[in-house]
């Protein structure tokens, strides 16, 4: 592996050099003896040799100028140097001088440190002195610096830094020379500039650096991840390109849509919590990123440590530079991406390049994800809207239907068996009429109201009048319902209470009355408090009625939610306590005409809160009341006992239906027809009875709490029940039917429902109870209109 002085020296005769003995001579000058390779003998150096050192002077001990080895030295066009063992320098030649700066009487005497940058690795110098000190050539390139900046220097690719016009990068080959008993007496060194060769294969490994890095990103922001991930990896790629100078650290700050700032996304590196919260959001305009972002061009800057955004340094903070680079689609920009680099580092076309490259593939990858986003929030919102308009038609057809049932269904029982009925059942069958028609009639007008709003119609009509009267009338008109539950119902007043107020009582009792339903609607035991006060600590002084219920709350992520019309907390609340969820999206909008809002507090399992303002006009010389509690009734009785089943023969049916009014009235229906019937109030009960006894036949409502009627039936399947399943519903919409029989019904009954079509349909099945379900689906459906 090692080479003799004797291969050194052929190896530079073969860069260019005149010859080995030239270098013998010069050596053989300076310490006053021939010098050979190890190995060799005197009668191995050429006659060349002898000539040449014949016209050495000795007197003067110099090369005459006329030598050949004069010649040779001072016309090589590569620096020549010739050292002592220690590496005190003892010849150069002009080449030297033209490279490095150095003049030749400076540098003689000169250690070769004078021309070390202090940036080539340490491990070269090693390896070149242990290579050297055993006598072999040692051929490498280093990074050496100038005696003084030359003008026609080329830069050096990728060195950051003020004097870089002082460096060049050198091919250098050391060949030790020995004297006769082999120990080394000096080094001859030939040194070439080769920066301009170095910049040229730098670039090209960048290049490939760029295009590797360049690909990777495209392929990482195509993945299927969330865009902040893809965003992050993307600039990990970015500072892992050496020809960038990059800290090891950058950032993208995205705009925020219709304002004029900027909001940082994503970070990767090392950044201070400090430098985090100072950079968070900026607006535009006040600092080099959102400059950026409103210039929409790149910009590099050498040295951003006194960054005018702040009159201080932040705290470790050290100087560096910036890359800062638009993200742009089409003529918008979207934000900006930064890196940090190394002070000072010089400009470079070709890096800005691949940055804004790099750029606009992230802005593209950003574009594309807010249009796929917008993408999903359509199909999300037309999902939404489409399940709220189903939600809402269901909920309607329920609603509408449910009294509806009652209705007819009790009006047709007084037709047909008036002489039967006991006066006392007359009267029951009638007040169920007229409460179903008094529902229908709110339903109505709700639906009314709520249309008459959303065109901006609304009318209110702004009259004097008592808040506590319109309180008191609210509370005796809900007391009944309140102790039908066993609740409590009460009402204060507290601080002073204006005599009379300028508001619509009728809206204000509109509101308060569905505010207060509501609680009693959503309350099963404990009470409900309505707490009246006055704010008057502002310019318009306002009414303030709390609602506060113990009932089953509201989740806190649902609040908003339930001031939507047609909303309700979920599907299980409407199945368990019905209603359209019209009442808290008109009363908001009422109580927004009436100068106020409608606010809540709750959460699930522990009550709720609402709090009703509204503006009580000018209240000079209105006549304002002390505070004082008054009763607004309570009490509480226990709920009524269900009514015995009635049994009759010849046949066994199960009714689950949770609806009461519609149970009774089917029951009536069959009662009179001849049968027994076991009523369920919900699906989960039906499973649990028509698995424990013997059936003939289960009428089964669809829309149910706890346990629907589709879950009921598809149960009951399962464990084998096989006899017939009529499906009872108040859908009425196409595909109801197919849905009930795809969940396992025998046939499909709609409400409200009609005596002599429920008779008929029943004995159907009880007539041919092993009809298959293939069979029913175009013999036995029965659908009523």
């Amino acid at each position: 592996m090692s080479r003799d002085v004797s291969r050194g020296c052929t190896k530079l005769h073969s860069l260019g050099h005149r010859n080995y003995l030239v270098l013998c001579a010069l050596v053989s000058l300076e310490f006053g003896f021939p010098v050979m390779p190890p190995g060799n003998t005197l009668r191995d150096l050429t006659m060349d040799f002898r000539k040449i050192t014949k016209k050495l002077t000795p007197s003067t001990n110099k090369i005459p100028d006329d030598s050949l080895l004069h010649l040779a030295a001072e016309a090589s066009a590569d620096s020549l140097i010739v050292t002592d063992s220690s590496g005190t320098i003892s010849y150069v030649n002009p080449a030297f001088t033209k490279v490095t700066g150095w003049l030749v009487e400076d540098a003689i005497g000169q250690n070769t440190r004078i021309l070390k940058s202090g940036l080539t690795p340490k491990e070269v110098y090693k390896d070149m002195w242990r290579t050297i000190s055993a006598g072999r050539t040692w051929t490498g390139r280093v990074l050496n610096r100038r005696h003084a900046a030359s003008a026609d220097a080329p830069p050096i690719f990728g060195i950051s830094g003020k004097n870089t016009s002082k460096l060049y990068w050198a091919s250098i080959t050391i060949s030790p020379m020995v004297d006769k008993h082999g120990d080394i007496v000096a080094y001859v060194s030939i040194q070439r500039d080769i920066t301009e060769k170095v910049n040229r294969e730098e670039r090209e490994r960048l290049d490939r650096d760029q295009t590797t890095a360049r690909a990777a990103i495209a392929s990482v922001l195509q993945e299927h991840k969330d865009l902040k991930d893809r965003l992050r990896e993307s600039i990990a790629y970015l500072l892992e390109v050496d020809g960038l100078e990059s800290q090891k650290k950058g950032g993208i700050f995205l705009a925020v849509d219709g304002e004029e700032e900027l909001e940082l996304f994503v970070t990767e590196g090392n950044f201070t919590d400090e430098f985090l919260q100072e950079i968070r959001q900026s607006e535009l305009g006040s600092c080099r990123c959102s400059r950026v972002a409103q210039s929409g061009e790149t910009l590099f800057s050498d040295d951003c440590f006194w960054n005018p955004r702040h009159e201080q340094p932040l705290d470790r903070m050290t100087a560096q530079g910036h890359y800062i680079v638009p993200l742009r689609d089409g003529g918008e920009t979207l934000g900006v991406l930064f890196l940090s680099t190394a002070p000072n580092l010089p400009y470079d076309e070709n890096r800005i390049d691949f940055l804004k490259s790099v750029g606009e593939l992230i802005g593209l990858a950003i574009a594309n994800d807010r249009l796929s986003q917008k993408l999903l929030d359509a199909r999300q919102q037309a999902d939404v809207a489409n399940q709220a308009k189903s939600a809402f038609l269901a909920n309607m057809s329920h609603e509408i239907r449910t009294p509806l049932s009652g209705v007819l269904g009790f009006a047709e029982l007084l037709q047909s068996h008036w002489p039967e009925i006991k006066d006392e059942d007359r009267q029951k069958h009638l007040d169920t009429i007229a409460r179903s028609g008094k529902h229908l009639l709110t339903l109505v007008n709700d639906v009314l109201d709520l249309s008459k709003i959303e065109a901006g119609e609304v009318e209110v009509d702004q009259e004097t009048s008592s808040p506590q009267r319109v309180l008191s009338e609210v509370v005796s008109m809900l007391r009944v319902r309140a102790l039908e539950k066993g609740l409590r119902l009460e009402s204060q007043w507290e601080g002073n209470i204006p005599e009379t107020i300028h508001t619509d009582p009728a809206r204000l009792r509109q509101i308060l009355v569905n505010l207060v339903g509501n609680a009693i609607k959503f309350t099963s035991s404990g009470e409900v408090r309505i707490v009246a006060s006055l704010n008057g600590n502002q310019d318009t002084p306002q009414l303030v009625i709390k609602v506060i219920d113990s009932g089953i709350g509201v989740a806190e992520d649902k609040l908003e939610s339930i001031f939507q019309p047609f909303v309700q907390a979920d599907n299980s609340v409407t199945r368990r306590f019905g209603g359209t969820g019209l009442g808290l999206a008109i009363s908001r909008k009422l109580a927004r005409a009436l100068g106020g809002d409608i606010s809540a507090t709750s959460a699930a399992g522990t009550g709720s809160v609402f709090q009703l303002t509204v503006d009580t006009g000018p209240l000079d010389g209105v006549v304002m009341n002390s505070s004082s509690s008054f009763a607004a009734g309570s009490a509480e009785v226990s709920s009524k006992s269900n009514e015995e089943p009635i049994t009759l023969p010849p046949s066994r049916i199960l009714l689950v239906e949770d609806g009461d009014t519609n149970r009774k009235l089917i029951q009536l229906i069959l009662r009179r027809a001849g049968a027994h019937v076991t009523s369920a109030e919900n699906g989960q009960i039906g499973v649990e009875l028509a698995t424990a006894q013997p059936f003939d036949l289960i009428l089964m409502d669809m829309q149910m709490p706890v346990m629907d009627g589709y879950a009921a039936t598809q149960t009951l399947r399962a464990k084998g029940i096989t006899l017939p399943i009529i499906a009872l519903t108040a859908h009425a919409m196409k595909g109801d039917a197919d849905k009930c029989l795809v969940a396992g019904c025998s046939g499909f009954l709609t409400k409200p429902i009609e005596a002599d079509v429920l008779i008929h349909a029943v004995a159907g099945a009880l007539e041919n109870p092993s009809t298959s379900q293939a069979e029913t689906d175009s013999n036995f459906a029965c659908s009523i209109s």
